[in-house]
Formats: structure tokens, sequence, C-alpha cells
């Protein structure tokens, strides 16, 4: 059994590692948890349907999304933008039992992802097809979506590791680092990108090497490859220049070795312009963007894509500094993304653990032996394609995120440099180390240590948590006691607004409250117990449009206080929709007493039932960055 595991060849040692840890962490990760990830549902949703190009309707990107969608999202969202909040097992099989229908729809803004081309999501989009053809929930939908991107992802780095004529071992550890399989266990686009750098990548290594001439049917796949990847996403374009390091002496002539590396230069370049011109005749920033939305989007409101691009133009060496300050300013940023950082970037693995990960990698690189070795010259254009990919990655994230002038890209994660720290990586070996190692084995202890702690991790911020206690109650509207006040699941809680109940429309049971312009405040409940650091939860459903949850100061005991939210999050198959606000207390108070009530700021009437109210103290008050 030693003997067979001590020979076992890396594509294969790859399949069984890769398998075992996606289903540790599809087991313990629950669905959209990879930084803007229901953003990414979204879009894969919308291609889904057929809408291939970015959809603006009223100053607003996204698109009609079926509320079944949104209410299987609505848990998931918020524990994604929110780090105190769990997300439980019931919560988990409740989407298994949404239906999805398309009876009704709400338009949901994802300026961020519906720029992104069909080639981004396709294996996301081919199941989401399938699955809705046979009439699946909306949680297996989900779930299928995450098993096809890992299938495709799986096949294609099988392929990687078994075309390298190099560094078999390097790649294969780097394939099943944390981060790796975190992606490729989601619905992000990224996930596709470095699939298309991964296998551009092993082509050209291969090319390297081979004894044989380089002939025309062997540029097809680089073609196809890099115009792919123009569309998917553009700024990994510029590891179309590693195809320079493929000797002259493997072509005919010097004539067909530049005449060949044109024309893939050119694809690159025609296909990356006609797609960002698409994308540009759609980009909408922050001060354009529609007022009434632009706050509860990925979104920035200091960001311009048009005035940072002037600036820019119009100061001289100034993005050569931004290149600088990026890559030194902070680089533990990025270089711990690159081996695991999870959530929405809050799950942070110990630095000793990402150290171990870097020592890891640079021991295989270091030692394992080849019998291939790249020329200075291919070092230089193989760290010069990574330096333009890396480079153009900072103009577009600069562009688009940064405020104008900032001086610097703060938002470089890990993640980006997965397509890119893999040729870096190998141009460090060639030594001639005549070690008898047994990668397979070192490689299987330092990955039980990555993931027993990345399982960890993962397992106490989603099914765990922080939170050391709990008040709560609910109110449905149906009783009022002699004193018209609304009972509630507390016996010595009531809510104000019993002489607004009605019979006539309910979302469950008998009874709402009516909220009119005359009558305009409902729910209304004091409360002196919010404290540096709690989480405020509120939800309510409503009929009609126009009803805010509001939380207001009742007293001075802790400044002026005001918070407001009117968005509704999705409707049901009645055409109630649900509100729903959270509020962090970040302001240092203790006993905080403050009002909670709902309000009709319209003409029109509204009417709203089935409140759940909820207070929530943590171990750790505020999570500061």
């Amino acid at each position: 059994m030693f003997d067979k595991f001590k020979n076992i060849k890396p594509q294969l040692f790859f399949v069984y590692a890769a398998i075992f840890f996606f289903i540790v962490f599809n087991i313990v990760t629950p669905p959209l948890q990879v930084p803007d990830e229901f953003n990414h549902f979204y879009r894969a949703y919308q291609l889904s349907e057929g809408q291939f190009l970015p959809n603006k309707i009223d100053n607003r990107l996204g698109c009609e999304v079926p509320n079944s969608v949104n209410k299987f999202i609505f848990p998931y969202n918020n524990a994604a933008t929110e780090w105190r909040l769990t997300i439980s097992k019931q919560e988990i099989l409740d989407g298994f039992k949404i239906k999805y229908t398309k009876d009704t729809t709400q338009f949901k803004d994802f300026p961020n992802t519906s720029y992104y081309s069909l080639i981004s999501y396709l294996p996301q989009t081919v199941a989401l097809v399938i699955t809705k053809k046979l009439h699946c929930s909306v949680g297996t939908m989900h779930y299928a979506g995450r098993l096809f991107t890992f299938l495709v992802w799986l096949l294609c780095m099988f392929f990687v590791i078994k075309t390298v004529p190099i560094y078999k071992w390097l790649f294969t550890f780097i394939c099943l680092l944390p981060m790796n399989i975190y992606l490729a266990n989601s619905f992000s686009a990224d996930t596709v990108s470095n699939i298309l750098s991964f296998l551009f990548i092993a082509l050209i290594l291969k090319h390297i090497f081979s004894e044989t001439q380089f002939q025309l049917k062997n540029l097809l796949p680089l073609l196809l490859i890099t115009a792919l990847l123009a569309s998917a996403k553009v700024v990994y374009v510029g590891l179309v220049l590693s195809f320079l390091a493929i000797p002259i002496n493997k072509f005919k002539n010097k004539k067909q070795f530049f005449l060949l590396a044109g024309i893939l230069f050119a694809v690159a370049f025609i296909v990356s312009s006609y797609w960002s011109g698409v994308v540009m005749s759609h980009y909408t920033p922050y001060v354009d963007y529609n007022p009434e939305y632009r706050d509860w989007v990925c979104l920035t409101n200091y960001s311009n894509y048009y005035q940072q691009k002037a600036y820019i133009l119009s100061h001289g060496t100034y993005f050569l500094k931004v290149i600088y300050r990026s890559i030194f300013n902070h680089p533990y940023f990025y270089l711990r993304g690159y081996i695991g950082v999870f959530g929405n970037g809050d799950v942070l693995l110990p630095n000793w653990l990402v150290v171990l990960g870097y020592v890891v990698i640079l021991f295989i690189a270091l030692s394992e032996k080849n019998n291939f070795k790249f020329t200075i010259l291919q070092k230089i254009i193989l760290v010069g394609a990574v330096f333009c990919a890396f480079v153009l990655l900072l103009l577009s994230q600069h562009l688009t995120w940064d405020a104008v002038g900032e001086g610097v890209v703060d938002m470089i994660q890990g993640r980006y440099m997965i397509p890119l720290f893999p040729v870096l990586f190998i141009i460090l070996g060639n030594f001639k180390l005549n070690l008898n190692i047994n990668y397979g084995l070192i490689i299987t202890g330092a990955l039980i240590i990555l993931y027993s702690f990345s399982t960890y991790k993962i397992v106490d911020r989603y099914h765990i948590g922080t939170c050391i206690g709990q008040d709560e109650f609910t109110c449905d509207t149906e009783t009022v006691n002699a004193e018209g006040l609304l009972t509630t699941s507390n016996p010595i809680i009531f809510l104000q607004g019993g002489a607004l109940k009605t019979d006539s429309v309910a979302h469950t049971g008998k009874s709402s409250l009516v909220l009119t312009e005359q009558a305009p405040y409902g729910y209304t409940f004091t409360f002196d117990n919010l404290n540096y650091g709690d989480l405020l939860e509120v939800s309510v459903w409503q009929k009609g449009k126009g009803g805010q949850l509001v939380v207001a100061s009742d007293d001075n005991s802790c400044k002026k206080q005001y918070y407001q939210n009117d968005e509704l999050y999705y409707y049901d198959e009645t055409g109630w929709g649900r509100l729903y606000s959270k509020l962090l207390m970040t302001k240092k108070c203790k006993n905080a007493k403050l009002k909670f009530y709902v309000w009709n700021p319209t003409k029109e009437k509204i009417y709203i039932d089935d409140l759940s109210f909820s207070i929530k103290r943590f171990k750790q008050p505020v999570l500061v960055y």
C-alpha cells in the first residue's frame, strides 16, 4: 500500500485529494460565501435566461430575478455581509424546499458582476439551465452549479498537471491550496479565469520543452484559450506574452515565429477590445447610478472610471508610483489570500500557517527534479508576462474601485494572484539536487494541516459564531390586550398600534396592521438594552410599497441616532414583501434607550404583519479591520 502511494502519479494524487477536500468544504461552507458570490449567482442566472449582455434599465445594472431565487439567497446574503451572523443547518435544508418558480420577479442590482461574459460562468450557467428544465428546487440548482463547476475545474487541472513537463508536484500542491478548492466550490467567476490561465501556461510549458517542431495546429488551442480568457477576464491576457518564451528553433523560421505570435496577440487584442467596448457602453459610476439603489449595491461612492483615467493620463509617472506602492505597501494582504482567506475576507488563517504554505511551495520549487531548464531570456519573458498581467490587474482595479488620485490599489486580493504566481514559482528552481523525496507524503502532511485549520475556521465562522446571548420576540398581529397593545411572544413586551389592526388582509393568520397617511406608525416599541457591539435585527412583512423600519433615539442617553431601511428583499407568492434591517451598534454606549417602529411616509395604504425582533450579543464587540 505504501509503495503504491509512494509511486502515485501527481495527477492522480491531485484528483483523490481534490475530491476529498471538495467534499469537506462543501459540507462546512454554506452557499454563496465567496466575496460577492450572491451577485455572481445573479449573473449566472441572468445568463441561463439567455441574457448575455449587461442589462441597463433606469440607470441600474442587473435583471429581473424570481422571488424564489431571492428567497433562497436572502439568509446567505445576510451572513456574507455581516461577519457575526451564522447559518443554521435548518436554513440550508430549507433551501432545498424552495420551489423554483418565475411567477413573481424583482429587479436586482449587481453592477460589479453584470459586465462578466458568458465564458466566466459557463459551467454554472449550464448547470442552472439543466436543473431549471428538470424543475429542481433552488437549493438543488445552487449545489448542482457548485458540483458541475468543480468537476470542470477538476478535469482541467488534471489535464494541466498531466501536461506540464516540469514541476508536476509543484502544480499539484498549488492547485490543492485551500483558496483554489474554496473558489472551485462556488459560483465565482474567478474559477473559469483560473482554469483558462492554467491551461494556457501548461500548453506554453509543453511547447517550450517539446522535442518536436511547433505545428500550425498547435496554435489553435492557444488561440481558443486566448479568446476565451480575453472575454472572461481581460487582465490576464498579459500571460499571452509567455508565447515568446517558446524557442525560435521550434519553428520553421523567425518569420513563422513572429507571424504566429502576431496572430495570437491580435486575437487577444481584438477580443479584449470588443468586450471592453461592450462593458464600457454600460458602465455606470456611482454618481450616475440610480440614487434610490446605489447605496445598496457593490459600488464605491468615490470611484469614477472616466475621472481616474483622465487623472492617470495627466499626471506623468503617477501610475508607476501606484504600481510600486501597491506591491510594497501591504503585500501580506494578497500573499495571505493566495493561500486561503475565506468568507467575505473575514475568515483568516493564522500567520504561521500562511508561512507554512509558502515554505512548502518554495521547498518543492527549489528541490523537485526536472530534466529541463529555462534560459535567462525565457525567465525574463515569463516574468514580463506575469508583470504585464499584474499591471493590467492593478489598472483595472484602480480605474473602477479606488478614489480618484488615491495613489495605491487597496483591494488586490490573493485570489487574483492564482493565475500569476505559478509562473514565478517555476522559474525559481532548476537546482540539480539529487534528493530522494516523497513529495506525495510531504504534500499530504501539509494539506492535512492547512485544511484542518481552514475547516475549523469556516465551521467557527458559519456554524458556531461568537454570539453569547440573545433577546428576541415575534408579533403575529393577532391579539390585542385590554390596553389596546399588541401582544408578542414575550409576555412582558407589548407593541403600540393595536388600534390599527385589521382583519381584511393578513400575511399569516387573520390580521395585520394597516398604516395610512393619517396613522403612519405601527409596532412602536421602546427598548433600553442595546450596547456597544450588539447586533439588532428586525424583519417584517409588508403588503404594498413604501414602509420603512426605523430605529431612533428616545432620549439623550447615547447621542442622537436615527437609522431607517426600506429595502424589500423578496416577495412571496401572495405578493407580500419582506422588509429586513440589521444594525450593528458601533457607538460606545451602555443600555441605550431607542425606539423602534414601522413607518409609512407615503400617501398610499400599506399593510404590515409578522414582526421579528432580536438583539444579539457577542464575545467580540466590534470587528476592526
